[in-house]
């Protein structure tokens, strides 16, 4: 980095900036004025203004007058752009610097949060440094654009992308207190609410945060999509709201999303802290037909029936687990009927396939295969469709 002119440095801050139009006349940020430029390459406002006249002569950049973003003043000032010229220019550095193995993105500019020092992070006011917290929490691909202020210490790729090196986000995040990290939290989830509405990320967030009331509305409006696409974040974070708030569907979930998860031994002590006799019977049964008990499952899932969807599902693929295939129709018959008058089809995929394997035992390959195709094309994750194809592999050929 020291080899390189400021000529070439200051293309590179300029480079960060190729998002905005040169005619802007509101709100351009202080990063592409005269003593913007100067504070990234460390010289003064004076000395950057010969520079960028020397640049602007030799058509590597050009310069607008615009009022200042967050700037009191109404006074329009000088900012400057890279000409075609000069991201013809900015592109030849990027690949001089790829080529020699140096990390590019950390050379756009020096007072960034993957270079700066406590001392320059202390300086941040609680309003930056709480945005820029939440920023080192959120995990995914935040956009310049969603980023409501400038902060001078963020930096951005030339696609507008934030980045931030992952010690970065640990050494600025190893800083906060316990309320603090919470406050974080917070931001960060309201942001996954505001941006992308991402529910995986947002129950982490508000979990996270402590927000529990909300994380438990959360998990009830997204409870058939956590227990048929579970992963090992979201179950940890449903099991503790279902010890928090003693709620038996939360319970339900929790296991379901065990069950999913092939984590048995979690799923039976679930089910063990559940008092409805039919719901706990109903989790069991399932658990020991996935351990190949099929005896015992039979057994617990006749003591669950209740003639609702979930008792009647279980009961059938506990009847087909056996041979039963006749009785098995009926119970899934009936579970079926319920699916349909509740207005409610989750787990309706593991229906089709246990259907499929009793039409395939009746000689009836073709409706066999239909029902096989449906439930493959009615699975919403490949996690899922691979647990079928596990259970019912043959059941449609």
């Amino acid at each position: 980095m020291n080899r390189m002119t400021l000529s070439s440095r200051a293309i590179l801050h300029l480079s960060r900036y190729m998002h905005i139009p040169p005619d802007v006349e509101y709100c351009a940020p202080f990063e592409i004025t005269q003593d913007g430029v100067g504070s990234a390459l460390g010289i003064t406002r004076a000395y950057a203004s010969v520079l960028l006249n020397r640049m602007e002569s030799r058509g590597l950049v050009t310069h607008g007058m615009s009022k200042i973003r967050n700037s009191s003043s109404p006074v329009k000032r000088k900012v400057y752009f890279l000409t075609e010229k000069g991201k013809k220019e900015f592109k030849g550095i990027e690949g001089m610097l790829k080529e020699s193995g140096m990390d590019v993105d950390d050379l756009y500019f020096i007072s960034n949060l993957n270079r700066c020092s406590a001392d320059v992070v202390e300086s941040l006011s609680i309003e930056d440094r709480d945005l820029v917290g939440s920023l080192c929490l959120i995990r995914g691909i935040v956009h310049r654009s969603d980023v409501p202020r400038e902060v001078p210490i963020l930096q951005f790729d030339v696609r507008g992308n934030l980045l931030i090196k992952d010690e970065a986000r640990k050494r600025f995040i190893s800083q906060a207190d316990e309320q603090t990290l919470g406050k974080w939290h917070s931001i960060a989830a309201d942001w996954w609410m505001d941006h992308d509405n991402n529910m995986g990320e947002r129950l982490y967030h508000l979990h996270s945060a402590g927000r529990m009331q909300e994380s438990r509305k959360l998990v009830m409006k997204n409870k058939h999509r956590l227990m048929d696409t579970p992963d090992m974040e979201s179950y940890g974070i449903v099991t503790d709201l279902s010890r928090k708030f003693d709620d038996e569907e939360l319970r339900l979930i929790g296991a379901t999303m065990a069950l999913n998860l092939r984590l048995l031994d979690d799923a039976e002590n679930i089910a063990s802290t559940i008092e409805c006799d039919s719901v706990r019977n109903t989790v069991l049964a399932e658990t020991d037909l996935m351990r190949g008990r099929t005896s015992s499952a039979l057994d617990l899932a006749l003591n669950a029936y209740v003639g609702d969807a979930l008792t009647g599902l279980v009961l059938g693929m506990c009847m087909e687990s056996v041979e039963r295939y006749g009785e098995a129709m009926i119970f899934l018959g009936k579970s079926k009927e319920s699916m349909m008058r509740d207005r409610c089809l989750f787990r309706l995929e593991d229906l089709l396939c246990c259907e499929a394997s009793c039409h395939k035992a009746f000689g009836d390959t073709r409706m066999a295969e239909r029902k096989m195709e449906l439930a493959m094309r009615l699975c919403v994750s490949d996690s899922k469709r691979d647990m079928l194809r596990s259970r019912y592999g043959t059941a449609g050929t």
